[in-house]
């Protein structure tokens, strides 16, 4: 008849099991560590989140700004406005060009 084997036979020695804790604190640690890591990102990328919130809209609010001027210069009519448009026009594309092809 075949003995059967003892359950405690297969149980890891003192030995094994410290070393087995010793990995398992180490990647609890490791663990610990990065989610350190990953809170002082996510506050560091709220903060610059925050501030380019409060540029786009600083920018939002100059440009609406800019708008209502142009539509206050449009209804006063006149030619004036429109070679206004037309000089403002022909400058920014002068300097898109001078830009790109120097």
């Amino acid at each position: 008849m075949a003995r059967r084997p003892n359950a405690h036979s297969f149980e890891p020695g003192e030995g094994e099991n410290d070393q087995l804790i010793y990995g398992l604190k180490s990647k609890v640690t490791t663990l610990k560590s990065l989610s350190l890591d990953m809170g002082d990102e996510i506050k560091y990328q709220n903060a610059f989140l925050n501030e380019l919130d409060k540029d786009a809209d600083s920018t939002f609010g100059s440009l609406s700004a800019n708008i209502n001027r142009i539509k206050r210069l449009s209804r006063s009519g006149g030619c004036k406005f429109y070679f206004l448009l037309i000089g403002f026009t022909l400058f920014v594309f002068l300097f898109i060009y001078m830009m790109i092809y120097k």
